[in-house]
């Protein structure tokens, strides 16, 4: 708006300067409103082209956001309400992901590259949407997974606690008592 404002000023200011540069002749009606006209369409132009770079930036933002976007997807930082959710008293980071996305490889580039960005949040999700999810408290590279509650946001049951060793390259897990052998990703 305040590009738009600040065009019409301008040409305004053109129609104005116009007219006090074209000497001491008074100019017709028809050629004042033919510039006003002149002026309108450069404004119109200019606006236009404003638009044109606006949207090319816009989607470069967005390309640069989507390569960013790390290995196991994109994080959100959603707001940690009380139990009557009346007030915010956190906030925790959120990841829409799939089994296809937690690898070896992909934990340890997550714990080495991106899980200082949200140690600041009370406690990370990984849902893997299909009913099961990892829990992460705040920058440890621990995780817990299991059946995952959408509502309330936690595990109702633990099946397995995934440690990622960024030093030594490794990530294992350990099954909880009385989980089945076939629950596990990472326990051997």
């Amino acid at each position: 708006m305040k590009k738009r404002t600040m065009l019409v000023i301008g040409a305004a200011a053109l129609v104005v300067v116009a007219l006090a540069t074209g000497g001491d002749e008074e100019p017709s009606t028809e050629e004042a409103a033919t510039q006003e006209v002149v002026a309108e369409e450069e404004t119109t132009e200019v606006v236009e082209e404003e638009a044109v770079v606006e949207e090319a930036v816009e989607e470069e933002v967005e390309e640069v956001a989507a390569e960013s976007e790390n290995v196991l997807g994109e994080v959100e930082l959603r707001p940690l309400m009380n139990g009557t959710g009346t007030e915010q008293v956190g906030e925790y980071a959120y990841v829409a992901s799939s089994k296809d996305a937690i690898t070896e490889e992909n934990l340890l580039s997550f714990f080495e590259n991106e899980a200082s960005n949200y140690e600041d949040a009370n406690y990370l999700v990984i849902d893997l949407q299909d009913g099961t999810a990892f829990h992460v408290l705040s920058g440890m590279p621990m995780l817990t997974y299991g059946v995952f509650n959408t509502e309330e946001l936690n595990l109702e049951e633990q099946w397995e606690t995934i440690i990622v060793d960024t030093d030594n390259g490794t990530v294992s897990g350990t099954l909880h008592d009385g989980v089945a052998a076939d629950k596990a990703l990472f326990a051997k």
